[in-house]
């Protein structure tokens, strides 16, 4: 990360207070206090100092909270080809999102041959939280309402009981 890092026009010196960083003074900052969140969009070289004096120091946090805003705009998607995409941390998850769902609806139809829905809708929520911290119920709806579309893979139908039932379309 650090070579990205350094092609930033920041350079080798520290994101809040712009002095030169050296020896061992300085740390990977997190924009967003989150250390789980890796994304280079996230990450900027700073003194260790100027990390602690950010929490108190509105300044800083208006510097890291711009800085995430900005990141966030230009990379939508950004790359030089199709194939060389970097996308930001919201379209990422989103498409793990989207792409878990199909996979599992996939893999329980080839299985059982058809699942409720709703069964299938809190099955997945419960996952992508398990898995990914992320999956909101709203979200997955969405994906299977896609997935269901005239074009999709899998049908809607209302089996016996009046429920809603998920099955792969070439089996209906």
């Amino acid at each position: 990360m650090l070579p990205e890092l350094l092609n930033l026009p920041q350079g080798f010196t520290c994101f809040y207070c712009h002095e030169p960083l050296e020896g061992t003074t300085w740390i990977y900052e997190h924009l967003d206090n989150d250390r789980q969140h890796n994304d280079i969009d996230n990450i900027r070289l700073a003194h260790q100092s100027c990390n602690i004096k950010k929490i108190n120091c509105p300044e800083y946090l208006i510097m890291a909270k711009d800085e995430l805003e900005k990141a966030s705009e230009k990379s939508l998607c950004v790359g030089e080809s199709d194939t060389d995409q970097h996308y930001s941390s919201e379209i990422a998850i989103s498409i793990k999102s989207r792409n878990y769902t199909k996979q599992f609806l996939t893999e329980r139809i080839n299985t059982d041959g058809s699942i409720l829905y709703d069964d299938a809708l809190w099955a997945i929520v419960n996952d992508l939280n398990e898995k990914y911290n992320c999956g909101s119920e709203t979200a997955v709806r969405r994906y299977l309402k896609a997935l269901t579309s005239i074009t999709g893979k899998f049908t809607i139908i209302r089996n016996d009981s009046g429920k809603r039932e998920i099955l792969s379309r070439t089996e209906n």
